[in-house]
């Protein structure tokens, strides 16, 4: 008899639990369990349990939202506030001002925000913001490149080719489907677009499945990415909540909004003494009684996955959020991940649709990532920066020669990148640098 070992990629199901509550905001996991609770008779909530839904506070003024909260007693905190969701400009404009620090470069991006029409578009070109603001188009096209990262992704776009081709490039995962869907639309857009699906699947030589998945890729991004923002709920529930106990920033989650619930004794003591119940009846009951259980460990390995990134956030990002630096020190997944000792996948579930309220305001949590590319965030801005060091300063070293150099060290990396993080860094162009 011939054995054959094969290899079985399915989750457990206590992993596809975590997993799944994991990326639940609270709202959706309070309905969540309060579904359950009809469901399972072995879910109970624990006496004193309120399952009344609080109104959301209306709040005028976004900039004052933080400190109406820390301004009420303790005992007055028993239900977190809900914050007023930002529009998408002010939404822009707040990744603007925490990623970017020159002055100059502040008011160029907020110049290119306020351009934006409502679906997230740019209104104008870079030849006419450059000679409305009298700055040289390199410096605005820069400028716009970093807008172009913000959330929501596509936002900056001067055409809907651009828009889709921004989406992709922000979709971390199956890079081979995305590295196709990316050349649909920057070669064959037209093609695309007419729906002749066959001459972009002939001129590509791929597989069906791969222009299939590709095609899929691509109808899965939003032609009005603006659009997504203004159409959300206008109010917000806070995950995590950073406050002062004295000078120190303290994380805690803001559990009291979700239901405490516990396993029913009564239903466990009914399934240990069931001699009158039939085998279906066991069964079920044994079902019941797992399913609880997982949600109950699901509960708790959700709430430490969520408190650990805060944490790592809060001791990251303290001169940020204690208002000393303006910047941030943009974390990756991978580092995050080896912290608290979960993989990079779990921590980018984690952090989806997730907000921080803190003294400085309320934040994406993801706005705290640079999106898990350790090498891109990391090396390559550390090498421009050694580059530009030791160049020579009557003759500095242009973006387009950065890029050659680092190609020959074995790192690919575009012109157009080579100025993002040159502005990033604060480095002015070669022209500006030389001595």
């Amino acid at each position: 008899m011939k054995l054959e070992q094969k290899l079985d990629l399915r989750l457990a199901p206590i992993l596809l639990q975590r997993l799944n509550l994991l990326m639940l905001p609270q709202i959706e996991l309070r309905q969540l369990i309060r579904q359950e609770l009809e469901l399972n008779p072995f879910l109970e909530k624990e006496d004193g349990e309120d399952d009344e839904l609080p109104l959301p506070e209306e709040i005028d003024d976004w900039d004052r939202y933080p400190q109406s909260m820390y301004e009420k007693p303790e005992e007055e905190r028993d239900t977190p506030l809900i914050a007023l969701k930002p529009t998408l400009k002010e939404h822009l404009l707040s990744q603007l001002r925490v990623t970017v620090k020159d002055e100059k470069l502040i008011a160029i991006g907020e110049y290119i925000i306020y351009e934006l029409n409502e679906d997230g578009y740019l209104q104008m070109t870079i030849e006419e913001i450059s000679t409305a603001l009298n700055e040289n188009k390199e410096l605005v096209e820069s400028v716009l490149m970093q807008v172009q990262q913000f959330d929501p992704a596509g936002v900056g776009a001067k055409n809907l080719q651009e828009c889709l081709e921004l989406q992709l490039n922000s979709i971390e995962s199956n890079p081979r489907v995305v590295k196709i869907a990316i050349r649909i639309i920057r070669d064959f857009f037209d093609d695309f677009i007419a729906k002749d699906y066959e001459k972009i699947k002939n001129r590509l030589q791929i597989t069906d499945i791969e222009f299939v998945s590709a095609i899929k890729c691509i109808k899965l991004c939003r032609a009005k990415p603006g659009k997504i923002w203004e159409g959300e709920p206008k109010y917000i529930l806070p995950e995590i909540v950073v406050e002062y106990e004295g000078d120190k920033l303290v994380v805690s989650l803001t559990n009291d909004w979700i239901p405490k619930i516990r396993l029913s004794a009564s239903y466990k003591e009914l399934l240990r003494d069931a001699g009158t119940l039939t085998a279906e009846e066991k069964s079920y009951l044994r079902k019941k009684l797992n399913d609880a259980k997982l949600l109950l460990e699901g509960i708790e390995k959700r709430r430490e996955t969520i408190t650990a990134i805060a944490e790592h956030i809060v001791e990251n990002e303290a001169d940020f959020l204690t208002n000393k630096d303006r910047s941030l020190n943009l974390l990756t997944l991978e580092e995050v991940a080896q912290v608290i000792d979960r993989n990079p996948s779990t921590v980018s579930r984690a952090i989806k649709d997730k907000w921080l309220q803190t003294p400085r305001g309320a934040f994406k949590m993801k706005m705290f990532f640079s999106g898990g590319k350790l090498k891109e965030y990391t090396d390559i801005k550390q090498r421009i920066k050694e580059l530009v060091n030791n160049e020579d300063k009557s003759a500095p070293i242009s973006d387009i020669k950065i890029a050659e150099l680092m190609e020959k060290e074995g790192i690919k990396v575009a012109r157009t990148t080579v100025i993002k993080y040159r502005t990033q860094l604060d480095i002015p162009t070669a022209k500006e640098r030389r001595v």
